[in-house]
């Protein structure tokens, strides 16, 4: 199959469909929360090798309404999940991701 001469090394014709590959980490890498922030009613975790489905858990729940991932594999938002955590009163979070592995819990307090 020639490139130059308008051939392509797969089949393009009417019944093709198309091939989406996507990338997620291996089973053998570790799922960890690096750093906890909250901004207003958001709650941000970073970390590595989330995926897309991704959830946080705040004390062992995954009540987070709304999970969003940011940047892919680093960053999730809880939406309003920030007001959900008192100034002063330690919790834990962890990240489970859409294939099941969960991170250690990584204990978060709220400043003033």
């Amino acid at each position: 199959m020639d490139a130059d001469r308008g051939w392509v090394p797969f089949w393009t014709g009417a019944r093709a469909s198309p091939a989406f590959i996507a990338g997620y980490p291996s089973s053998s890498c570790d799922v960890s929360i690096t750093h906890v922030e909250i901004q207003g009613k958001k709650l941000y975790v970073f970390g590595n090798n989330f995926d897309d489905g991704s959830v946080i858990l705040l004390e062992g729940e995954d009540k987070i309404p709304k999970t969003i991932l940011r940047n892919w594999t680093t960053e999730l938002i809880g939406k309003k999940s920030g007001k959900r955590i008192k100034v002063g009163l330690p919790v834990s979070i962890k990240v489970r991701t859409a294939t099941g592995r969960t991170s250690q819990a990584f204990r978060f307090e709220a400043q003033p």
